[in-house]
């Protein structure tokens, strides 16, 4: 069998693979999160975020949607977060800039929820 014969059956099967893996994989959430920090942010943007009263009270423009919004686009700074507890909730530093600010949270991860423990500007 020549090469452009195997060339064309491997491409037919190729195709025919693929379009069953779309009809499997169309319904459903599937994502593919193989760095560290995108599983992260996942994982936090997945849970209820609680923020406490005192960050309300001092930073009066807070809201869950701004922090969802912030986490999604921020970087995770493992080197200052504390994630190697096993038995409590790990906390996780996360830094995002816009044009003015550059803005940092420590958020701790629990596995029912998710609780913004600092919130501030540099």
């Amino acid at each position: 069998m020549s090469f452009i014969y195997r060339l064309a059956y491997y491409l037919i099967g190729f195709t025919f693979g693929m379009f069953i893996l779309m009809f499997v994989f169309s319904g459903k959430k599937t994502s593919c999160n193989y760095f560290p920090s995108k599983r992260v942010k996942n994982d936090l943007l997945k849970k209820n975020l609680i923020i406490p009263d005192h960050l309300k009270d001092k930073h009066l423009f807070i809201n869950d949607s701004l922090i969802y919004t912030q986490i999604s686009s921020s970087k995770v700074i493992f080197s200052k977060s504390n994630f190697k507890n096993k038995d409590s909730c790990k906390i996780y530093r996360l830094e995002t800039e816009d044009s003015i600010k550059k803005y940092v949270m420590d958020i701790k991860n629990c596995p029912s929820f998710a609780m913004l423990n600092n919130y501030y500007f540099k």
